[in-house]
């Protein structure tokens, strides 16, 4: 990685009860999608829909995500218009900042960007999705916290956890208990981290700890070819102990690792 592909930690989230949907199933409600178990699924009753979130103020938001059930697809078509748009007025005939998102990946939509409004609103019409309805499990739009200095050292493990369960009976036949894979990213260390920055994800673990999700990508400019943005952007929880290793003075080696969450 280079050193503009910082991770970055989808810590802020901006979507927090002053949101409006227009078309949501009762039975399915938005805020599915904003809770801590990802197999509860945000879903429509039609193939259009637009959520619109009131920060109060014009505030900072700089990363979207869209994450499925694990395993799952996201209940958008490719085909879909997916747009994103901002302006201090809920007016979107001709909104400030208005973004045409592209969905690439079957089970995600990762987008960095750059606003500072009061309004954003997420747009989806997807008339060719066979379903008929939109859904999705997760929806982050917030901020997200990261390093000022170079991205994590390299050679993390990136592994692939498939925990079903295989018995034998007594004839040899092999019987099987299917588990939904998840994946694990260890070994990401920081080499020679300052104070400032042994702070700042100091406060990220204490804030999360090992039990609380949120998107992390490790590659946000996709360095790591040819994976794309959504590859390595994880829905994910720290798993385990936040290592600190005294190099020399106030520098530290930092070590962490995570685990997708199901």
């Amino acid at each position: 990685m280079t050193t503009n592909s910082k991770l970055r930690f989808m810590d802020n989230q901006k979507i927090v009860g002053n949101y409006s949907v227009t078309n949501e199933d009762s039975n399915f409600p938005l805020s599915n999608a904003l809770g801590s178990i990802r197999s509860k699924v945000f879903r429509t009753t039609g193939t259009e829909t637009r959520i619109t979130i009131d920060l109060l103020f014009s505030d900072y938001c700089r990363a979207f995500t869209l994450f499925a059930p694990l395993g799952e697809k996201l209940g958008i078509s490719k085909e879909a218009t997916i747009k994103l748009q901002a302006d201090n007025v809920a007016d979107w005939v001709s909104p400030e900042y208005d973004e045409t998102l592209s969905l690439s990946s079957d089970d995600s939509l990762v987008f960095f960007t750059d606003l500072n409004y009061r309004f954003v609103s997420l747009y989806i019409d997807d008339p060719t999705n066979h379903d008929g309805f939109i859904s999705f499990a997760d929806i982050f739009l917030g901020d997200y916290t990261t390093t000022t200095i170079r991205n994590i050292n390299r050679g993390f493990n990136w592994v692939t956890v498939d925990p079903s369960i295989s018995s034998r009976s007594l004839n040899g036949t092999l019987y099987y208990d299917t588990k939904t894979q998840y994946d694990t990213l260890g070994g990401i260390q920081y080499g020679m981290v300052t104070e400032e920055d042994r702070q700042t994800l100091e406060k990220i673990y204490n804030k999360k700890g090992t039990t609380n999700f949120m998107p992390i990508s490790i590659d946000p400019d996709g360095c790591i070819g040819p994976n794309t943005i959504e590859d390595l952007t994880k829905l994910a929880r720290i798993n385990g102990n936040f290592s600190r290793t005294h190099r020399v003075f106030e520098y530290y080696d930092i070590s962490i690792a995570l685990e997708e969450v199901i």
